[in-house]
């Protein structure tokens, strides 16, 4: 055994020793703790995606939606997208076109192999063919995202809950409040600094604020989609709510107005909860004139 050993490790010695190399050659050393930069980006590598939308109600009372889109590169480099989409859609048009966009973007890049998380169960569910698409201005986005999928290697598409997907939510609603005409961009840096220190602060005069967080989906949104299309929400409560509400309610399709009917008769026009705590703010601080009884109060309101 030892015999046989010593012949396999002589042989390589012995052919070296008669083939000398006639320049001299410089001695290369594999480093472990450094990669070749050849082997950075591989084929591999998946991408994520991020969609969202966002809607508000214009000053001439036209709804305006955003769209929201997070490229995610494999060295968790964040490519963010902002959109405003200058026509009347629904807000799962409005979520369908977030996808497109996102997709479109990712062709754009290279990608071949990708991700996509979207908080709107059914965009995905109708994706992955868990649920069928009947409304007929979806199929017509659903056919265009299948086919736009298809162009990469692999794609994979899941439903995350909103709290996961805040970033995108936060840029279409960014886009649907600093809407632009068609065709024009405008350009926002985000810069994080610390609080302004007493000694930094200039005096100036108060102003009122409306309590609460600006709302990231209208609920006009929700009676809409259902008088309109027939689409009720993917919450339950949201479903048997707007099932039952819905009959005392009229879009005026030419004015892109809601209205609610109220028990006299009175077509009364919604509005968002922003433009409510405006109202009530205004209402209470005077601006309707002196402090008035409920009942006078509820008139001028």
């Amino acid at each position: 055994m030892n015999m046989l050993l010593n012949s396999y490790v002589t042989a390589p010695c012995d052919l070296m020793a008669s083939h000398p190399l006639k320049l001299k050659a410089e001695l290369f050393e594999d480093k472990l703790d450094e990669t070749h930069e050849v082997n950075v980006t591989s084929q591999e590598e998946v991408w994520r995606l991020y969609f969202d939308d966002a809607s508000r109600v214009g000053a001439s009372e036209y709804i305006i939606a955003g769209v929201g889109v997070d490229m995610v590169s494999p060295q968790i480099y964040v490519l963010p997208q902002v959109f405003s989409l200058t026509e009347l859609c629904t807000n799962n048009i409005a979520e369908y076109n977030a996808l497109l966009i996102g997709l479109d973007f990712a062709k754009e890049l290279g990608v071949k192999h990708l991700e996509a998380y979207g908080d709107s169960q059914l965009i995905v569910k109708q994706m992955t063919g868990e649920y069928e698409v009947r409304n007929d201005e979806l199929i017509s986005c659903h056919q265009v995202a299948i086919k736009l999928a298809k162009s990469f290697n692999s794609v994979h598409i899941e439903h995350v809950l909103h709290y996961k997907n805040t970033h995108a939510d936060a840029l279409a609603s960014l886009a649907a409040n600093l809407a632009q005409p068609l065709g024009t961009s405008q350009q926002v840096t985000v810069i994080s600094r610390q609080l302004y220190q007493p000694e930094d602060t200039l005096e100036v005069n108060a102003t009122h604020q409306v309590l609460g967080q600006s709302e990231s989906r209208d609920w006009r949104f929700l009676i809409i989609d259902y008088v309109l299309y027939g689409i009720l929400p993917e919450d339950v409560k949201d479903r048997e709510s707007v099932r039952r509400h819905a009959p005392r309610f009229y879009y005026d399709a030419t004015t892109k107005t809601l209205h609610f009917r109220s028990y006299d008769g009175m077509m009364l026009r919604c509005i968002s909860m922003t433009e409510a705590q405006e109202a009530l703010w205004e209402a209470h601080n005077g601006t309707c004139g002196a402090h008035q009884p409920e009942p006078k109060l509820w008139d001028r309101l």
